[in-house]
């Protein structure tokens, strides 16, 4: 009976000539792989798992990246994820209306430091201070507050809660008049006649809901300022309002107004300054200060940008209304 004979190992021969062993793979019993049944196997893997498209693959990717905004967001600026994602959603862009204030004594033919002496209101008139975008975002976009509460913010990681008394306490106004914030409609107060007051405000009756332009000179100038320093909106601004009301409360309740609405400008710039000074939030790492330019108050040079021209007695009056030879062309802005 002869030996049995070890297996041999199965070779190739080179192009010149020599044998080549061939490796044998896991599983295979020295056989070679086929590549077309190579194939066919991974086709069955194929339909065995679906396939992940594009789509889903950039679905996860954007998900994953929702993810490690929610872990990475600015914890010395934001609380919790939610402001953080409203800021750069709703507030990074949005516009902000740059405060004004008055130079009375470019304007002292008027006397309005006298009326808003009256009023109380010369500190919010007078005011100077920078405007620092990036707190003034933050502001309105980590607010929280429910109707009539408290507004209550964080700004560099100082929690601020403020209602409508430490409001006028900060920004040394009086906390008196009408609490009243209307925008689309008359308001109805006992012993307000809209009629009287359009008369007084526009000099002769007329019916209807009055805009700047019918209005006295001095009305007009007035309500212009109401309308950049009192109530700063964006759009047109000539609906004109009246009666004597607590300007905190209006100041107040429109603060509220434009940090709802996704498509508001964004005012009160310096005195949100002024309001987080009051509540010790450090700024001296804010690098978009910006102060105040002389576009920004209000001077001789507004009052003819609205088309009045000072004539030679020192009155003022609208330019279509005198002649050449009255202007005063030495004036100075």
């Amino acid at each position: 009976m002869a030996p049995k004979r070890a297996p041999v190992e199965p070779t190739s021969t080179d192009s010149k000539g020599k044998k080549m062993e061939v490796a044998k793979k896991p599983g295979t019993n020295g056989k070679r792989s086929d590549p077309q049944h190579s194939s066919d196997s991974k086709q069955k893997t194929s339909e065995g798992a679906p396939c992940i498209g594009n789509k889903e693959k950039r679905l996860v990717i954007e998900e994953s990246i929702e993810v490690r905004k929610k872990t990475t967001f600015d914890r010395s600026t934001f609380t919790t994820p939610k402001p953080a994602q409203r800021f750069h959603l709703h507030f990074v862009n949005q516009t902000i209306i740059l405060s004004r204030n008055i130079d009375f004594s470019k304007l002292s033919y008027f006397h309005f430091d006298m009326f808003f002496a009256r009023m109380g209101w010369l500190p919010i008139v007078s005011v100077k201070e920078f405007l620092y975008h990036r707190v003034v975002k933050c502001f309105y976009s980590n607010r929280t507050f429910e109707d009539e509460r408290p507004i209550s913010t964080t700004i560099n990681g100082v929690h601020i809660n403020f209602d409508v008394a430490k409001l006028c306490h900060i920004l040394d106004i009086p906390n008196e008049g009408v609490c009243l914030y209307e925008t689309k409609k008359w308001p109805r107060v006992e012993g307000f006649k809209p009629a009287e007051a359009i008369q007084r405000l526009c000099g002769y009756p007329k019916s209807g809901r009055p805009t700047s332009h019918l209005l006295i000179m001095l009305s007009r100038i007035l309500q212009h300022m109401i309308s950049y320093i009192f109530i700063p909106k964006g759009g047109h601004r000539d609906d004109v309002s009246f009666l004597k009301v607590n300007i905190g409360y209006i100041i107040f309740r429109h603060m509220k107004a434009c940090s709802v609405s996704e498509d508001s400008v964004l005012p009160y710039g310096m005195f949100i300054t002024k309001i987080v000074k009051y509540f010790n939030v450090n700024l001296r790492n804010e690098t978009d200060g910006k102060k105040l330019k002389s576009f920004d108050t209000y001077d001789r040079a507004s009052l003819r940008r609205m088309h009045f021209i000072c004539k030679k007695d020192g009155s003022w009056a609208s330019k279509s209304s005198i002649l050449h030879s009255e202007v005063n062309a030495n004036i100075k802005p």
